[in-house]
């Protein structure tokens, strides 16, 4: 649980984050305000990352790995953020550590099966006659078929994963070994058991002939499954800075789900880049708890609009039924039912939608409109408020308060780099105000 924000204009970015982490032990859940989610990557370029979501990848922390990497690659310049984030998951495949091979061959395992259980929502059950034959194989062999098929068609219409552009499935293949074949065992059911009883057949186990003929065509979808950006990532990392060809500030947010065969699976959406140009001068960049920074930002809470069109769908057609039943007894009731029958509660509720989502984007655009101005300083106090105003909602309500803590602030301008403004690091460095602090940097 987290709440991180990045303003930016010409002048530079303001960061902001919470410190709260939630963490989960035996179904039971314990809040910390200690994490350090803003750190710097670089001793030479001012470039920051932001972490959200997961702590860890895999099994190793996310700050771990940022600070070895700045032990690693302080000293290098980048010329651009993009380079900065190639780089530094590249360094992170030359690092063994970061990729215990029990816990990625562990989590492919797991992703295995879960593929499994999306695969079979659709596959009919086994029609078994008196001799013990299934009746309906080539059925159940076109469900199995047509659902991976149209999975693959999903999978593929995403982005795909950087790191696995050049990874075949000759190489996916030799790295699952024999999970498939486990898998399938445990799916396998042998009708010619004495023991085997029709009544008994679960229904996501079938014949061995059956899971034989599908297995490379399932392979071939998990291989989809795994080597595209199909799932949102679990660790959302948010880059931004300079690179030293850029003359305005970038910020980018990287989707991290998971790794496997030393290969990382992260991908950068198109629309969560924000570059600072002539033509977009500025922006305002909620992540993670971001509803109450929305309501204030666009003047609707998301949970409220979300409840009122849940609200007006109903409205519309208790309306409709209402008038249906008022004019029944008139002598031109078919005439209006039929009127009454083209509206269409699913075009007025579009209608509503578009037209709160108008009044959400003129509202943002009045923000943008004035951030045109804004000093460094006046982004680096919005950033903070915005951190301050979700915790403070979190702390008054009877809720879980996933937001809180301190507040760590810093801004990153081309020419002073980066600098804290606020940090919670209980040991400083004596140098320049404890920038290259040991900790919480």
């Amino acid at each position: 649980m987290t709440a991180v924000v990045g303003i930016l204009n010409k002048r530079g970015i303001a960061i902001a984050a919470d410190s709260a982490v939630t963490i989960n032990n035996d179904g039971k859940v314990k809040i910390e305000n200690s994490a350090n989610k803003m750190l710097r990557m670089s001793d030479v370029s001012p470039i920051s990352i932001m972490i959200v979501g997961s702590a860890a990848f895999l099994c190793t922390p996310w700050d771990i790995i940022v600070r070895r990497y700045r032990q690693k690659r302080g000293n290098t310049s980048f010329p651009t953020v993009q380079a900065c984030i190639d780089d530094f998951f590249s360094y992170m495949t030359t690092e063994k550590m970061f990729f215990p091979e029990g816990i990625q061959k562990n989590y492919l395992s797991n992703k295995l099966g879960s593929f499994w259980d999306a695969v079979i929502c659709q596959v009919p059950d086994m029609n078994i006659n008196e001799k013990g034959v299934v009746t309906n194989k080539k059925q159940i062999l076109h469900a199995f078929q047509k659902r991976i098929e149209s999975g693959i068609k999903c999978f593929q219409e995403s982005i795909p994963i950087p790191m696995f552009k050049d990874y075949t499935i000759n190489q996916f293949k030799k790295y699952l070994g024999s999970m498939v074949d486990d898998l399938f065992a445990l799916k396998t059911v042998d009708l010619d058991s004495p023991f085997f009883e029709v009544d008994d057949v679960p229904s996501n186990e079938y014949p061995e002939d059956i899971l034989s003929e599908i297995k490379e065509l399932f392979i071939k979808g998990f291989f989809s499954f795994m080597t595209y950006g199909y799932e949102e990532g679990n660790a959302h990392l948010i880059f931004s800075g300079y690179g030293s060809e850029e003359e305005y500030p970038v910020m980018i947010r990287v989707m991290v789900s998971h790794g496997f065969d030393n290969r990382i699976s992260y991908y950068i959406d198109p629309k969560d880049i924000h570059t600072v140009s002539d033509a977009n001068p500025v922006a305002i960049c909620p992540f993670a708890q971001k509803d109450i920074m929305e309501a204030l930002l666009t003047g609707v809470d998301p949970y409220f609009f979300s409840k009122m069109r849940y609200r007006a769908e109903g409205m519309y057609n208790e309306i409709i039924s209402q008038l249906s039943i008022e004019y029944m007894f008139e002598d031109d009731s078919e005439e209006i039912d039929a009127i009454l029958n083209k509206v269409k509660s699913n075009d007025l509720i579009r209608q509503f939608t578009q037209y709160g989502k108008r009044i959400q984007e003129e509202e943002r655009r009045q923000w943008l409109k004035a951030l045109h101005n804004y000093s460094v300083q006046d982004m680096a106090h919005l950033a903070e408020n915005l951190i301050a105003m979700t915790s403070f909602e979190r702390h008054m309500k009877f809720s879980q308060e996933g937001v809180g803590g301190p507040i760590d602030l810093a801004v990153i301008t081309k020419n002073d780099g980066f600098t804290w403004l606020n940090r919670k690091s209980w040991y400083h460095h004596k140098d320049v105000g404890g920038r290259y602090g040991k900790f919480g940097v």
